[in-house]
């Protein structure tokens, strides 16, 4: 289980902490959505998860014990994918599966082959569409085997149709491989199909509502339930987008 407790994050200089006692908890294998207006603290709560910056306050613990990157595999794919630019898409993977103690040789070729880019193994980043790119990083990230998987807007780069086909697939690969996973979306059809449970982050980070998702997985759910629901959540976006404003 992830437990965030009471978890606040400040930048340098800022008036105010942009992540201010926050607190919730995931289960095992769950997967949270992140939704919430621009400035919210969305990316700040990923980094703060996977170790890239340090809390102000509070605490992160993963299964019973502080999660540190050091002893918890932890694939993170952020909003510019995060290739190196110099290694190909297999160098980028493969490195990153040997920092954490696995070859990732015999796994490579599948895992790539079904994510439609296999026989793009041998370019460089610079040499990919942005839907090539971040294809390769959940490669990257997958091929590491984290317990947990956090993904800052993954599929932002890419046209409707192309999301869609993303999100399946992304879908279908967390869950064969039983991580826990964080991701963090611009758009309500992501997030109801992807998550178990939804926050819409507001004012200071801070959860303004935390939805269980009855629909996660479900194509093209419908029926004035789903409807209902699709509503609220909506709703509650446009709430905390105001809020923001006015704060």
């Amino acid at each position: 289980m992830l437990e965030v407790e009471n978890l606040t994050a400040r930048y340098p200089r800022a008036s105010r902490p942009v992540i201010d006692g926050l607190s919730f908890s995931l289960g095992e294998g769950g997967l949270l959505a992140l939704l919430g207006p621009s400035g919210c603290g969305k990316t700040t709560l990923v980094n703060l998860l996977a170790g890239v910056l340090p809390p102000a306050g509070g605490s992160v613990r993963f299964c019973g014990a502080p999660l540190s990157p050091r002893d918890t595999a932890i694939g993170l794919i952020p909003q510019s994918y995060g290739l190196l630019p110099w290694k190909t898409v297999r160098e980028n993977c493969l490195f990153c599966a040997r920092l954490r103690g696995a070859s990732g040789e015999r796994e490579l070729d599948a895992l790539c082959a079904r994510l439609g880019i296999g026989g793009l193994l041998d370019r460089h980043p610079r040499e990919l569409s942005g839907g090539q790119a971040q294809r390769a990083a959940l490669a990257r990230a997958l091929l590491m085997k984290p317990r947990l998987l956090l993904m800052d807007e993954p599929f932002a780069a890419l046209d409707a149709a192309a999301a869609d086909r993303a999100r399946r697939l992304c879908f279908e690969l967390w869950r064969d491989s039983g991580a826990t996973a964080v991701v963090v979306t611009h758009r309500p059809e992501e997030a109801l199909y992807l998550a178990g449970q939804i926050a819409v982050m507001g004012k200071r980070g801070r959860f303004a509502r935390l939805l269980e998702n009855p629909w996660q997985g479900l194509p093209e759910p419908g029926g004035p339930d789903f409807e209902a629901f699709s509503h609220e959540l909506r709703r509650e976006i446009l709430l905390a987008a105001g809020e923001e404003a006015a704060s």
